[in-house]
C-alpha cells in the first residue's frame, strides 16, 4: 500500500500541475483517515483524568512513569499558583480597580511539551493544573501529532491543547522572544541537546522540567560519553545518582548562563532509572556570576571513597576569586590511594525547600494515583541536608571488612559528635552529613572497636589497615540513640523510596513486560516462578493503604508541612476561656474529634490541660482516633523563661495531657514574668493553694503592677531546644514574636522555629509579617480569626469584626457558606492555620467545613481591602517591658 502510494506521488509531481497533485493527494488522505479512525471502537488507556486512545491493543505503557507524571501534576499546580499570585501583586498596584477583574482573567500559564507522543502529560496538565492558558503539544513525528490531535479531541480539551509538529529545537528557538512559562523536556535518553533552546524559550522566573534516562552514562559507566553529552565527567561511585543530578544542573546552568540567566532548582528527583529537576529559570548578570560559585569539582578516593569537592570560583565580598590549587593531594591521606576526579557538578542546593513544604503541604488535595509514594519521597527530600553527596554505611563498613552497625546507631554517632545528618532519597544506605571526612571514620573505627576484626588478615597496604591503624582522633563518639536519629519519614512508615510496579524491575524486565489497556502486568514464566508470593505481597500492601485511606478520611483538615518535615492541619481548635467548666472542654474536644479536627491549640495559662489530655485519651481508647493522628500544641507561660525552668514546664504540660509527648511547644509571648519557680507551684497544686497571682500566671506587687522579668528569649529558646532533644516535644515556635525577634532567635537557633503564632483577621492581616516569615520557612498560626468580636475588653473606637460586612455576605452567599467560613477560607487561602475557638456543636462542624471550595484571587484581593491594622490582643499594660513586641510595625 505504501508503495503504491508513493509511486503515485512521484507520477503526479512529474505530469500534473500542483494544485490537481495537491487535491488528489487531499483525497486519498482522507479516504485513508476514513478507514483509520473509528473512536468508538478505539480501546484507551486511563491514567490521572486523562484517557489515550491506542490503536494496538497491545501497546507498551510504563507504570512506573505515572509516578514522573503525577509529581510533574503536582509540581506545576504549586508553581502555577504561585506564579498567579506573583502576576496579582506585581499588577495590583498598576491596574485600576475597574478593569482588573478583565485583565487578570486572560492570564494563565503557557507550558510547552517539546516531546509529546501520545500528548498524555499535554492532556493531564490541562485536566489536572488549574490556571492553565494554553499547552502546545510538540512532536517530530507526523504520527505522533495524529495521534496527539485525536487524543486532545477525545479529552475535550482542544481549547487549551495545540497540537504542533516541528523539530524541537527549531520550535524551542522560534520562540526565544514569545516565551513559555514552563517547558517540558522528557526525551528517551539524554535531553542535552535540547537544553540550549530550552533555557532561552523560558520566560523570566519560568519553570523547565528536565527527565534524564540515560543513567548509564551520567552514573559513571561511560565517563567520555557523559563529557560529549553533558560537558562533565561522571564517576563510578555509591553516590552516583545524586552525582548524575548534580551533572545535569550543571549542564542546564552552564546553557543558561551563556545567555544571561542563572537556575534555581525547585526539586530534583533521582527515581530508579531516571532523574527529574524542576528548575527556575531567571534573567539576571549578577546571579549569573553567584551561580559560579556553586560549580566544583569531585574528588573521590578509589581506596576509602572518601570524597572532596572544591567549587571553580570563590566569592569574596562582591569579587570572585580563583581557589588555590591543589585542593587535595594526589594520594588520599586516609588511605593512600589514587584520587579519581569527576565534573564539573552543581554544589549548590538540589531543592527549594520553601517550594517543597507548599508541594507537600497541598498534596492531599490533589488526585494522584501515585501520591503515596510522592509524599514518601517529598518528606525525605524535606528532611535532605543542603550537602553535596553521601556516604553509603555497607560500603564504608565493608572497606574494613566490619559488620554493618545499624542506620539509627550510625546516624546517632554522628549526630552526637554535634553534626547534622540525613538520609538522602537516592538511596536506602545513605548517610548525608556535613561531618569531614575524618570524623565520619572516626565512627567508623569506634564501631571497629567495640566490634573488632582480624587486623592480621588485613593487607599492610590494604585501605582497611591504614584507616584503623590511623592513631588520630579528632572526634568523641556515642551510640547512644540519639532522639533525632530517626527522622519522621522513617517514624510513619511512608513509602520513602521509588517502588517498582513488578519484582525485578528493571531494564531486562521491561523490555519483556507490556501492560494491557487493564493495566495488568504479563509477566515471563520465569519471573513468575521466582516470585510465587508476590500476589500475597501485593494484597496485603493494598490492604494497608486501604485502612490508611480510610483513617485519613476522619481527618477533614489538609496539613501543612513544617520545615523540619512534621505535618500539622491546616485548622485546629483553639481552647482559650474553654476551662472554666471542664465538661464543656471535655464535650468540645469530643464534638471536635467527631467533625474531624485533629490539631488542638492549648496552652499553659489556659488552665485546661489536664481536661483536654482527659477527653483525647477517651477518644483513643475508643479507637476513635490514634496518637500519631493527633497534633497537640500548647505553650510556655511567661513565668517559666530561666532556661532551666523550660524544661521542667514542659514536662508538666507533657504529664497533664498524659498523651507522651506534645507536637509543638511555643514560647507564648517573648517577654517575661518575676515569679517563683516551677517546682514552688507544683508543691502549691499539690496543697491546693493555688490561684492566679500565687501560682505566677499573672503576677502583680504590692500596688497591683506587673512584675516584669529581664530574662532574655534567646535563653528561653535553648532550653526549648533542650525539650525536642528530651523527646518532650516533636517541634518547637514562637507565639507574638516580631521581625526583628524573630531574626535574634534564628541568629542562635540549632533547632529552627517552625511557626509564629500571632493575632491575624481581615481586619490584621499581617500581610507583612507573613512575608517575613514565608521567606524564613516559618508558618504563620492565626489566632483571634474572626477579630474576637465578643471580647469582653472592646473599645468603641475599635474596627468591629467584619463578620455582617456585605461584601463578605455575598461572597458567603456564592459558596453557600457562612461568613466565618469565609473569613477561614480566606486565611487558609493566605497561607495560615487559623484555630477558631468554640464550644458550639454546629460551629465547630461549620469551622472545619471549608475545604470544599477556594476564594479567587479577586476575592482574596476584597478580603485585603478590610486590613486597617486593627489589633484587639494588645497587652499594653506590659509596654513598658524591652521585650514588648508591637512597638514595631511588624
Amino acid at each position: 500500500m505504501k508503495r503504491s502510494i508513493i509511486k503515485i506521488s512521484q507520477y503526479f509531481a512529474k505530469h500534473c500541475k500542483y494544485f490537481e497533485f495537491k487535491k488528489i493527494m487531499e483525497n486519498m488522505d482522507h479516504e485513508q483517515c476514513t478507514k483509520k479512525i473509528k473512536l468508538e471502537e478505539t480501546p484507551v488507556i486511563s491514567e490521572g483524568k486523562a484517557q489515550i486512545l491506542v490503536r494496538d491493543k497491545r501497546v507498551f505503557y510504563n507504570p512506573v512513569q505515572e509516578f514522573n507524571r503525577d509529581l510533574s501534576v503536582a509540581v506545576l499546580t504549586i508553581f502555577t499558583r504561585d506564579r498567579w499570585n506573583e502576576i496579582l501583586q506585581r499588577d495590583r498596584e498598576r491596574l485600576k480597580e475597574d478593569d482588573e477583574n478583565s485583565t487578570l482573567s486572560q492570564k494563565g500559564i503557557t507550558i510547552l511539551e517539546a516531546l509529546s507522543a501520545t500528548g498524555l502529560r499535554s492532556i493531564r496538565y490541562a485536566k489536572e493544573v488549574e490556571g492553565v492558558r494554553q499547552i502546545v503539544a510538540n512532536d517530530i513525528s507526523a504520527t505522533a501529532v495524529d495521534s496527539i490531535r485525536q487524543n486532545v479531541l477525545h479529552n475535550g480539551v482542544d481549547n487549551l491543547v495545540i497540537p504542533h509538529h516541528e523539530d524541537a529545537t527549531l520550535l524551542m528557538y522560534q520562540r526565544r522572544r514569545d516565551r513559555f512559562d514552563a517547558v517540558d523536556l522528557d526525551p528517551y535518553g539524554s535531553p542535552s541537546k535540547y537544553l540550549d533552546g530550552a533555557v532561552q524559550c523560558v520566560s523570566d522566573g519560568g519553570i523547565l522540567l528536565v527527565t534524564a534516562t540515560d543513567m548509564a552514562i551520567l552514573a559513571g559507566n561511560f565517563p567520555e560519553t557523559c563529557r560529549c553529552k553533558y560537558g562533565a565527567l561522571s564517576i563510578k561511585a555509591k553516590c552516583c545518582h545524586e552525582v548524575a543530578l548534580r551533572i545535569l544542573l550543571y549542564c542546564i546552568m552552564s546553557h543558561a548562563e551563556r545567555y544571561g540567566r542563572y537556575i534555581v532548582p525547585l526539586l530534583s528527583v533521582s527515581a530508579d532509572f531516571y532523574i527529574r529537576v524542576f528548575v527556575q529559570i531567571f534573567t539576571s548578570s549578577k546571579k549569573c556570576k553567584e551561580n559560579s560559585s556553586k560549580i566544583g569539582m569531585l574528588y573521590q578516593c578509589v581506596g576509602c571513597e572518601s570524597m572532596i569537592h572544591q567549587p571553580l570560583m570563590i566569592k569574596d565580598c562582591n569579587r570572585y576569586k580563583l581557589p588555590s590549587a591543589p585542593m587535595t593531594d594526589r594520594l588520599c591521606k586516609h588511605c593512600q590511594h589514587a584520587q579519581h576526579v569527576a565534573g564539573p557538578i552543581w554544589l549548590g542546593p538540589l531543592h527549594e525547600h520553601g517550594f517543597v513544604s507548599r508541594l507537600l503541604g497541598n498534596l492531599s488535595s490533589m488526585e494522584l494515583g501515585t501520591s503515596k509514594r510522592i509524599e514518601g519521597v517529598l518528606t525525605m527530600i524535606h528532611e535532605e541536608l543542603d550537602v553535596p553527596l553521601y556516604y553509603n554505611v555497607d560500603r564504608l563498613m565493608s572497606i574494613v571488612k566490619c559488620h554493618v552497625p545499624s542506620m539509627l546507631l550510625f546516624r546517632s554517632a554522628l549526630l552526637n559528635a554535634g553534626y547534622k545528618v540525613s538520609y538522602s532519597h537516592a538511596s536506602k544506605l545513605s548517610i548525608k552529613t556535613n561531618a569531614p571526612n575524618d570524623a565520619v571514620w572516626d565512627v567508623v573505627r569506634a564501631w571497629e572497636k567495640e566490634h573488632p576484626i582480624k587486623r592480621e588478615k588485613l593487607a599492610e597496604n590494604s585501605p582497611a589497615a591504614r584507616i584503623l591503624d590511623a592513631s588520630t582522633s579528632t572526634t568523641d563518639i556515642s551510640f547512644t540513640i540519639h532522639p533525632h536519629a530517626n527522622p519522621i519519614s522513617r517514624q510513619k512508615h511512608l513509602s520513602r523510596f521509588q517502588q517498582n510496579p513488578t519484582v525485578n524491575w528493571g531494564p531486562g524486565a521491561r523490555s519483556r513486560t507490556r501492560m494491557n489497556l487493564e493495566n495488568n502486568v504479563e509477566n515471563s514464566k520465569k519471573i513468575r516462578n521466582q516470585n510465587k508470593n508476590s500476589k500475597k505481597r501485593s494484597d496485603l500492601v493494598e490492604k494497608q493503604l486501604v485502612q490508611q485511606e480510610t483513617r485519613s478520611l476522619n481527618m477533614a483538615a489538609p496539613v501543612i508541612v513544617f520545615n523540619n518535615g512534621a505535618k500539622i492541619p491546616k485548622l485546629g481548635l483553639g481552647t482559650w476561656q474553654a476551662g472554666d467548666d471542664p465538661k464543656i472542654v471535655e464535650q468540645a474536644v469530643s464534638y471536635a474529634i467527631d467533625a474531624g479536627y485533629r490539631h488542638f491549640d492549648c496552652a499553659y495559662i489556659y488552665e485546661n490541660e489536664k481536661e483536654i489530655g482527659k477527653a483525647l485519651r477517651e477518644q483513643i481508647a475508643k479507637g476513635v482516633v490514634k496518637r500519631e493522628e493527633l497534633f497537640i500544641t500548647t505553650k510556655l507561660w511567661n513565668t517559666f523563661h530561666k532556661r532551666d525552668e523550660v524544661v521542667p514546664a514542659c514536662q508538666t504540660s507533657v504529664e497533664s495531657f498524659g498523651l507522651g509527648y506534645i507536637d509543638l511547644y511555643l514560647i507564648h509571648w517573648p517577654l517575661s514574668y518575676t515569679v517563683k519557680s516551677i517546682c514552688e507551684i507544683r508543691i502549691m497544686e499539690c496543697f491546693g493553694s493555688m490561684d492566679k497571682n500565687a501560682a505566677g500566671i499573672i503576677p502583680i506587687d504590692e500596688k497591683g503592677e506587673p512584675m516584669l522579668g529581664c530574662e532574655d528569649y534567646l535563653e528561653t529558646w535553648r532550653g526549648m531546644e533542650e525539650c525536642v532533644r528530651l523527646g518532650l516535644t516533636r517541634s518547637i515556635g514562637l507565639s507574638n514574636f516580631n521581625s526583628v525577634q524573630i531574626d535574634r532567635v534564628l541568629s542562635i537557633a540549632q533547632i529552627k522555629p517552625v511557626t509564629n503564632q500571632v493575632e491575624c483577621h481581615p481586619n490584621l492581616n499581617q500581610k507583612k509579617l507573613r512575608e517575613f516569615c514565608a521567606k524564613r520557612d516559618i508558618v504563620i498560626t492565626a489566632y483571634s480569626p474572626f477579630g474576637s468580636p465578643s471580647r469582653p475588653w472592646i473599645r468603641p473606637d475599635e474596627p468591629k469584626a467584619p463578620l455582617d460586612a456585605p461584601e463578605i455576605l455575598n461572597i458567603a452567599t456564592k459558596y453557600g457558606k457562612t461568613p466565618a467560613q469565609v473569613i477561614l477560607r480566606y486565611l487558609v487561602d493566605i497561607g495560615t492555620i487559623p484555630i477558631p475557638k468554640s464550644s458550639s456543636r454546629e460551629r465547630i462542624k461549620q469551622n472545619i467545613n471549608i475545604f470544599d471550595f477556594q476564594l479567587t484571587p479577586q476575592e482574596i484581593t476584597l478580603m485585603d481591602s478590610f486590613d486597617c491594622g486593627g489589633r484587639v490582643v494588645h497587652f499594653k499594660q506590659y509596654k513598658a517591658h524591652k521585650d514588648y513586641p508591637f512597638n514595631l510595625e511588624f
